[in-house]
């Protein structure tokens, strides 16, 4: 336990110097973040990578940034000079094995294509790769390329139909790529800085430290001596177990009491597998209820994803009834919280929790615990503002 405690103590006075350097540098100063756009598939990522990566962008140098992300993603003979990048590409009505739209697609003179299919948190729809590829086949004066671009490079979960595609990272393609975008930029440059701000939101959804320096300084605590290590173990170790804590100590209890003093006395009824939820098995949803709720066919609804990303909404009571107010509760919704994600069917409409969206980070859990109230009223407010839709929905 001393040597858990030493380790500790090194690690805090290695956070607390660079919490001190961020702090008088504006480090942690992120449009993005302040905005709340840092899991916008479209509007944040797609955009600010198409273009960098287009040769007429704004940036102002031609062709030097794709040419770099070709060599990240090991991309050869593909000629840049023509290229042009478009964002949202539409190819077409969706059937089973062609159509829709590309998130990012690099095009040139020559008839080369590379599709970007872009994940943060979306959901992946059917044979999305596969109808992508089709759109631009392979011949002897053209060929294709299909990236998959998720936080973490993982594999389509439409791998089985199709595998002819490569799959690429937030965590180390990107990051590696805008940071070589950056070495080529001078140290003032108003693009530099740009850049370094998305690399840091970047690096936040990856969940990774923003300074090389820190980064190094930790590892080397940790790396001390084999003490040292076993501490950094018995610590790793202990994660699950704070996340419970933290669960019970502070998550269920504010959903708890919104259920007990609720305002308005709108009689509202919490249901909720608390047990599932600590488990972190697959999907798991809870929702509040009452009798205008469920006139209208709808919860007041959360839920985590397998990846416990946290999300709210509007889930049906009935999946296959539909109600007359329908589209007014969406466009309402749409209104109050921006646009909702596509759904299956069980939602009637649903976005990410952007400002508490993941909680296996410990950024997250150390934000509702020592934030505690101001949590607490964030839930408060959408659970009532999603009151008030059903209350008047014209």
């Amino acid at each position: 336990m001393e040597k858990i405690t030493q380790l500790l103590n090194n690690i805090s006075s290695v956070n607390k110097k660079y919490e001190d350097i961020a702090k008088a540098s504006g480090e942690n100063f992120n449009i993005f973040s302040i905005i709340r756009v840092e899991s916008n598939e479209v509007k944040t990522h797609s955009r600010f990578i198409t273009e960098l990566l287009n040769p007429k962008g704004r940036h102002g140098q031609d062709d030097l940034f794709l040419k770099l992300f070709l060599a990240e993603v090991e991309i050869e003979n593909f000629e840049t000079k023509t290229a042009n990048v478009y964002i949202e590409y539409y190819v077409g009505v969706v059937t089973k094995t062609t159509g829709g739209r590309i998130d990012i697609l690099i095009k040139n003179g020559q008839n080369q294509v590379i599709c970007i299919e872009n994940k943060i948190y979306a959901e992946e729809q059917q044979n999305q790769l596969l109808r992508y590829s089709n759109a631009f086949p392979n011949n002897e004066k053209a060929s294709n390329e299909v990236l998959f671009l998720t936080l973490r490079g993982d594999k389509s979960e439409n791998d089985k139909s199709f595998q002819d595609y490569k799959s690429i990272s937030y965590q180390d393609d990107i990051i590696k790529w805008l940071e070589e975008c950056q070495g080529q930029l001078s140290n003032k440059s108003h693009l530099k800085e740009a850049l370094q701000q998305y690399t840091n939101l970047v690096k936040k959804l990856t969940r990774q430290n923003m300074n090389h320096n820190m980064n190094h300084e930790i590892i080397q605590a940790i790396l001390k001596d084999e003490e040292s290590f076993n501490a950094f173990i018995s610590l790793n170790k202990a994660k699950n177990s704070v996340y419970k804590t933290i669960m019970n100590e502070v998550f269920f209890p504010i959903f708890d009491n919104i259920e007990k003093n609720e305002e308005g006395k709108s009689n509202l009824k919490l249901t909720i597998n608390k047990a599932k939820i600590l488990d972190k098995s697959g999907y798991h949803a809870f929702y509040f209820s009452n009798q205008l709720l469920s006139d209208n066919n709808v919860h007041i609804g959360f839920q985590f994803d397998p990846s416990r990303n946290l999300f709210f909404g509007f889930n049906k009571k009935e999946r296959e009834k539909e109600c007359d107010l329908d589209g007014q509760i969406i466009n309402r919704f749409n209104t109050a919280f921006q646009k909702s994600k596509t759904t299956d069917g069980y939602w009637l409409c649903i976005r990410s929790y952007e400002s508490y969206r993941d909680w296996e980070s410990l950024e997250t859990l150390r934000e509702v615990k020592y934030n505690r109230e101001r949590f607490k009223e964030d839930i408060r407010q959408k659970v009532f503002e999603m009151l008030d839709i059903i209350k008047s929905p014209q």
